[in-house]
């Protein structure tokens, strides 16, 4: 896993207490916030982009914090978390409880077998009672992320401004998200099968 160490990221970490709650209401009419955290622990190796290799599997790990959002509660601050969408594959991050600049003090990770296509990232502001309120999304192309450290501290870092998902929307729209991203390669289990 990363290292603590905060070495050359332009992200402040922050304390805030974390909440996971047990249910959601959906996101979006069509849409439901996934409950997976993405943390998994893995074994560093120098990577390659589209490697194949048997055991071997290629992985994006993103960390991340966001700025300068919009208030969408009128008592308190936002329960503010985000969801990350790859292909056919979503991770999300825990619940920062009334954090008006959350930091995600975790590790997301999404499965590469090629570089290409995009990352998608959305904040959000999670109601125990209505569904969660939109705060913005930012789009990005996957290569300039996949950054391959020379070390567990050697983090990409780069910050984006949010807009909405169509130009009303994005009118209310405010703050920024700043993406921390390493790209590696974790063994896997072996497929061989007993008996």
């Amino acid at each position: 896993q990363p290292s603590d160490s905060k070495a050359g990221s332009q992200i402040e970490s922050k304390k805030s207490s974390i909440a996971t709650p047990a249910k959601r209401s959906a996101v979006t009419d069509d849409e439901t916030a996934v409950e997976q955290s993405g943390r998994k622990s893995s074994t560093k190796s120098q990577p390659q982009h589209g490697a194949k290799q048997t055991g071997v599997m290629p992985v994006l790990r993103l960390r991340l914090s966001a700025a300068n959002l919009r208030k969408a509660d009128l008592l308190s601050q936002n329960d503010a978390f985000c969801i990350v969408k790859y292909g056919e594959q979503t991770v999300q991050t825990a619940v920062l409880m009334d954090n008006k600049a959350p930091v995600w003090e975790e590790v997301l990770e999404l499965q590469i077998k090629e570089v290409s296509g995009d990352v998608e990232i959305s904040v959000w502001d999670w109601d125990s009672k209505t569904k969660s309120n939109f705060l913005g999304q930012v789009t990005l192309p996957l290569e300039p992320l996949c950054h391959e450290p020379e070390t567990d501290e050697d983090w990409f870092s780069s910050e984006h401004d949010l807009t909405g998902r169509n130009p009303k929307e994005s009118k209310s729209v405010k703050g920024q998200v700043m993406v921390q991203s390493q790209f590696v390669r974790v063994n896997q289990p072996s497929d061989s099968k007993a008996g």
